[in-house]
């Protein structure tokens, strides 16, 4: 697998985790297992504001083209109503409506993009990263509110720039925002972590969504007997998926105690849960977890 990825570490790492190297940063789970990140540095990061911006605002215009289109029509059929009267005021105030409707489109296009589809907009997708929890999971809705709004003291200070007053006229402030302190705070936090991050408690993180474990296979039928008795409705978070892949993948090579003491953690807590007796074998436990969660996904493959 490669390094890149968001895998899980050996047992060293957990003593580690948290912690930064180079780029990649290591973060522990509630199942006490640590996967690592490759953080994305400040270029790739500005590449995907770039695209947002673009698609935002050229989205906002179409639609501001079509609205403004449609309002006419209806003025030129509704004139002399009541209607029509209402649309003239609306054109008289259409420079601020259209206005405030980009302030919105600015604030509330990375927050509901972010909460919406698992910490990426349009432009993370295309540069394949997305935004995390600094303990490794998806973020609220808090949190992409937060690292979103404060984007505008990331973009501080301001400059003059007086080309811009001459080409768009003297309406607009002439100066633009250099970004000097999100590229400060992202060098200073040591996990290129910028205001809005160090806020929200997020991090930013390479996509690795093609991870695909190892199938394993048992040849001890109690393994599928217990999967049976697991709930209908079990249904495993990615990290608990990728922690029940990396112990079935080294179990193997271990003894048999030290898998009751590597289970055990996770275990006591899943069999409280799942409510069965707590004298089962911990070992067995997390093997018939990851066949219930996996077995679905081997069946699929086997019938290509």
């Amino acid at each position: 697998m490669n390094a890149a990825r968001d895998k899980p570490t050996d047992d060293a790492a957990l003593e580690n985790s948290g912690r930064v190297t180079d780029t990649m940063l290591l973060v522990e789970t509630p199942e006490k297992i640590a996967f690592q990140y490759q953080l994305v540095g400040p270029f790739r990061r500005v590449l995907a504001y770039g695209l947002d911006l673009l698609f935002s605002l050229v989205g906002y215009t179409i639609v501001v083209i079509f609205f403004g289109i449609l309002l006419s029509m209806l003025a030129a059929y509704t004139q002399g109503t009541l209607i029509g009267s209402i649309i003239g005021a609306i054109g008289q105030i259409s420079g601020a409506i259209i206005l405030i409707g980009y302030f919105l489109v600015y604030w509330f296009y990375g927050a509901f993009m972010e909460a919406r589809y698992n910490g990426q907009t349009l432009g993370k997708m295309i540069t394949k990263h997305r935004v995390l929890s600094h303990d490794g999971h998806a973020i609220d809705v808090v949190q992409a509110l937060l690292r979103n709004f404060f984007r505008l003291l990331d973009l501080f200070p301001v400059i003059p720039f007086p080309l811009m007053s001459m080409v768009a006229g003297e309406d607009i402030p002439p100066f633009v925002p250099t970004g000097l302190f999100g590229l400060v705070t992202m060098s200073l936090s040591g996990n290129f972590r910028r205001l809005g991050d160090l806020v929200a408690g997020t991090i930013v993180v390479v996509d690795e969504r093609k991870w695909v474990p190892e199938l394993a296979s048992f040849t001890d039928p109690r393994v599928e007997q217990l999967a049976d008795e697991l709930p209908s409705d079990f249904s495993p978070s990615q990290s608990m998926l990728r922690a029940l892949a990396d112990y079935v993948d080294r179990r193997r090579y271990l003894s048999p105690e030290t898998n009751q003491d590597m289970a055990k953690g996770l275990a006591v807590r899943m069999l409280k849960k799942f409510g069965l007796p707590m004298n089962t074998d911990y070992d067995l436990l997390l093997c018939a977890m990851y066949y219930n969660a996996f077995m679905q996904f081997q069946m699929q493959e086997g019938a290509k």
